[in-house]
């Protein structure tokens, strides 16, 4: 019961994720492309990392891609709650520690940069005595944050979605005194350049989701 990690996602349907990638890709290829960086994500973690995954869905966690994913890896879903992304995570975060575990990391499943070494650094540094973990993004937020406790004021009144929330979540850390260890700075795939940026990597074509079909809607 030492480290728990905390992966939000959402459900893979045409038209409703990824959308700033259309027309580059169709709403059928961006919600497959956003149910393979999911599945790449929780396959790596689940062979590699010795910690439970608690997976938090949106909307819910009645799609048939989470259950096919709950069938395919030793994993636990929960549904999102709250109304603003903070809200989110700041309940996830109280949930998943009220259950025992000593830390908890929380991440997105749309950073393709973000590596297995990453999560065991984090984890390593909580182990250690840190406070907290971050994973800085080019695009001035983070994608990995990690607590041994709960902390509403790092969550509450940010201005999600917009280039402050790394620099402002920078300023409360230091006003609470926390210490804190950031791991390397990532990217997001969410603009046509990062697809443009993903594809020179080599590593997959949206045209089929995984899990037998089931990942867009």
């Amino acid at each position: 019961m030492e480290s728990a990690l905390i992966l939000f996602t959402k459900a893979p349907i045409p038209g409703q994720v990824k959308t700033r990638l259309i027309p580059v890709l169709s709403p059928r290829q961006a919600a497959a492309l956003q149910a393979r960086l999911t599945f790449n994500l929780i396959d790596a973690l689940a062979n590699e990392v010795p910690a439970p995954i608690h997976l938090y869905c949106y909307p819910d966690t009645q799609h048939p891609f989470f259950r096919a994913l709950a069938k395919r890896f030793p994993l636990t879903l929960h549904p999102q709650r709250g109304a603003a992304l903070g809200e989110k995570m700041h309940h996830a975060f109280e949930e998943i520690l009220g259950l025992g575990y000593q830390q908890a990391l929380l991440a997105g499943c749309d950073s393709p940069s973000l590596t297995v070494a990453d999560f065991q650094r984090g984890i390593l540094a909580l182990n250690q005595g840190k406070n907290i973990v971050l994973a800085p993004a080019e695009d001035g937020g983070y994608v990995l944050i990690g607590l041994r406790r709960p902390c509403r004021q790092l969550f509450t009144a940010m201005p999600w979605g917009t280039g402050a929330v790394l620099s402002e979540t920078r300023r409360r850390i230091h006003q609470l005194h926390l210490d804190c260890f950031e791991l390397p700075l990532q990217w997001d795939l969410d603009r046509p350049e990062d697809w443009r940026r993903w594809r020179k990597l080599g590593t997959y074509s949206p045209h089929h989701p995984p899990l037998s079909g089931k990942g867009a809607g």
